[in-house]
C-alpha cells in the first residue's frame, strides 16, 4: 500500500507513537512445503480475503485466506488454452484477473480471464494484443503493472534494436478497457529500462538509463538517466534528462508516483567522475507541468558517515558507497521521503590443514582445505525528508546490524508499513541470536521510537521481512519460512 507522508508538526510525539501499537498478531498454521521448492508471493487483500500465489515448476496455484489466516480455498490456475504461458495475476476489488499468452497460427496473443470467488478462471476471454512469431514457438515477453487501488493496469513490451529502445505501452481501467497507449523512445545504443510504474489515476512513469562503456568503481554503471511521464486523462506527457556532461555516474535506481499530485520521483546513487569524493544520492521530481520539476543532490560526506554507527570501514567513502535507496514515499508538501539502507555482500574464504579426515574443498597439490562463505551485511536504516522545493527538511539514522552467511540475506533488511502519519520499519534485530523481531516508528518530525513485537525463537518462526506486504491501512503480512515450513504473520494496528 502507498500513502502520502504528511509533513507537519507533532507536539505530543509519545501519544502518536503509543496509539499505533500492534493490537493483534495472528500467525497462520504451519504448512509443509513440497519437495519441489515452490516460489510464492503475497498478492494482497480484497473483499474476498488475502491471496497468495504459488509457482511449482509449470504449475500455478492460488490460495485464499480469511482474516484469521485460515485457508478458505486453494486451486490450480487453469488457462484453458493450449500452448499458453501465464504472465501475471492481479487482484480486483473482488476476485482477480490473470494475464496470459498463447501462440496460435504463428501469432502470440495476450489474453486475460477473470478469477471468481472460488478461484476459478472465467470462460470469457479478452484479447488485448498480438505479436507475429512466425514459426517460433518461443514466447516474447510482456510486462505488467497495477495501481495500488487495484483500479488501473498497464502492460508493455520492449522493442530493442541497434538504434535504441522503444517501450510500447497500454493503460487499462478496472474493467480492462483501454484508457490510452503510446511509446517511450530512446534512440541510443546501450539503453536499459530501470523502472515502470502506474499510479491510482492511471499516470505512468518510466526511467531509462544509458550504460557506460568500460568499467567504473563499485558498479556505477550509468552516465545518463531519462524519465518519461504520461497522464492518460489529460493526454499530456513529458521527458526529463540528466546528462553525462554533468560528469556523474549512477546506480541503484528507485521510483514512485504520488497518487494525488501525479508527481513522479526518482532517487539514485551517484558518484563524481572527476571528484571521487563526490558521493551521495540525487532526487528527481517530475510532473507534466514545468513548475512541478525539482532536483536535489545530497552528498554523503565524511561528517554524515560519522553518524552511521553500525558499520565501520577503512574510510568514509567505502561506507558511503554501500548506502542504497530502498523506498520512496510522497509527502504532502510535494516532496518525498527517501528511505536508505546500508548493504553489501562479500565472499569469505577460510583455509587450513585437513583434520579428522574431513576435506571440505581439498587441494591435493597445496595440501590444504578451503571453505567459502558468502556473507550478507545489512546495516542502518536512514531517512531523508525532501521538500517540494528541493530543500532538506531533516534526516535521521536508525541503527541496525544484520550479518548472515550463505542465505542470500533473505532474513535481513526490513518491511515498511505506513499509516496515520507514522512509518514503521519491521525487522529481525539479530537474525541468529536473540530472536527479537522489532519495529522502528518514525513520525513526520523525524523522531523515532523502537519496540519489540515478538520473539521468533519462542514462536519457532524465521521471518522474511523483504517478502512482507502492507495489505490495508491497518495491516501488514509477512511470511516465515524454515525447515520447509511456511507460515504467515499478520500484524494488525
Amino acid at each position: 500500500m502507498r500513502y502520502r507522508w504528511m509533513v507537519l508538526i507533532i507536539i505530543f510525539c509519545n501519544t502518536v507513537f503509543n496509539s499505533l501499537t500492534a493490537q493483534e498478531i495472528i500467525i497462520s498454521p504451519s504448512v509443509k512445503l513440497s519437495s519441489k521448492l515452490p516460489e510464492y508471493e503475497i498478492l494482497g487483500k480484497n473483499s474476498n480475503g488475502i491471496y497468495v500465489h504459488y509457482v511449482i515448476g509449470e504449475k500455478n496455484e492460488l490460495e485464499l485466506f480469511n482474516q484469521q489466516l485460515r485457508s478458505v480455498a486453494k486451486k490450480e490456475i487453469l488457462l484453458k488454452d493450449k500452448n499458453s504461458k501465464l504472465e501475471a495475476i492481479f487482484l480486483r476489488e473482488r476476485g482477480g484477473v490473470v494475464f496470459y499468452s498463447s501462440i496460435v497460427d504463428g501469432y502470440q496473443y495476450l489474453k486475460v480471464r477473470y478469477i471468481n470467488d472460488y478461484l476459478e478462471t472465467s470462460a470469457e476471454v479478452i484479447v488485448l494484443d498480438s505479436i507475429f512469431r512466425g514459426k517460433s514457438n518461443l514466447f516474447a515477453p510482456y510486462y505488467f503493472k497495477q495501481s495500488t487501488n487495484l483500479k488501473h493496469f498497464a502492460f508493455f513490451k520492449i522493442l530493442e534494436d541497434k538504434q535504441g529502445m522503444t517501450i510500447d505501452y497500454h493503460i487499462l481501467n478496472e474493467d480492462l478497457e483501454k484508457m490510452g497507449s503510446g511509446v517511450f523512445e530512446n534512440q541510443q545504443k546501450d539503453i536499459v529500462l530501470k523502472s515502470f510504474k502506474i499510479n491510482n489515476q492511471g499516470v505512468i512513469y518510466a526511467v531509462m538509463a544509458h550504460q557506460t562503456r568500460g568499467s567504473y568503481a563499485n558498479d556505477y554503471l550509468y552516465d545518463e538517466l531519462y524519465t518519461f511521464i504520461y497522464n492518460p486523462n489529460s493526454q499530456i506527457g513529458k521527458q526529463q534528462v540528466i546528462e553525462k556532461e554533468k560528469r556523474l555516474r549512477f546506480k541503484n535506481i528507485i521510483t514512485e508516483i504520488d497518487n494525488m499530485t501525479n508527481i513522479a520521483y526518482t532517487v539514485v546513487n551517484y558518484r563524481g567522475v572527476d571528484d571521487g569524493d563526490d558521493i551521495g544520492v540525487i532526487m528527481i521530481g517530475t510532473g507534466v507541468n514545468p513548475s512541478e520539476s525539482v532536483q536535489l543532490k545530497y552528498a554523503f560526506n565524511e561528517l554524515a558517515m560519522s553518524n552511521m554507527s553500525s558499520f565501520k570501514a577503512k574510510d568514509w567513502k567505502e561506507q558511503a558507497m554501500i548506502i542504497k535507496p530502498k523506498n520512496l514515499i510522497p509527502q504532502s508538501d510535494s516532496g518525498c521521503l527517501i528511505i536508505l539502507e546500508g548493504q553489501y555482500q562479500y565472499t569469505k574464504v577460510v583455509r587450513g590443514t585437513p583434520y579428522n579426515g574431513y576435506y571440505p574443498y581439498y587441494n591435493m597439490a597445496d595440501n590444504y582445505y578451503t571453505k567459502t562463505y558468502v556473507q550478507n551485511h545489512y546495516f542502518d536504516i536512514s531517512a531523508l525528508s525532501i521538500s517540494g522545493k528541493g530543500v532538506l527538511n531533516w534526516n535521521i539514522v536508525m541503527p541496525k546490524v544484520q550479518i548472515t552467511e550463505d542465505d542470500g540475506g533473505i532474513y535481513s533488511s526490513f518491511s515498511i508499513f505506513e499509516s496515520n502519519n507514522i512509518i514503521k520499519f519491521l525487522f529481525n534485530e539479530d537474525v541468529y541470536s536473540n530472536g527479537n523481531f522489532v519495529e522502528y516508528n518514525l513520525n513526520p518530525e523525524g523522531k523515532t521510537k523502537s519496540k519489540s513485537l515478538l520473539n521468533t525463537k519462542k514462536e519457532n518462526l524465521a521471518i522474511i521481512p523483504q517478502k512482507g506486504m502492507q495489505i490495508s491501512s491497518t495491516e501488514i503480512i509477512i511470511p516465515s519460512e524454515q525447515k520447509r515450513n511456511l507460515q504467515f504473520i499478520l500484524f494488525k494496528y
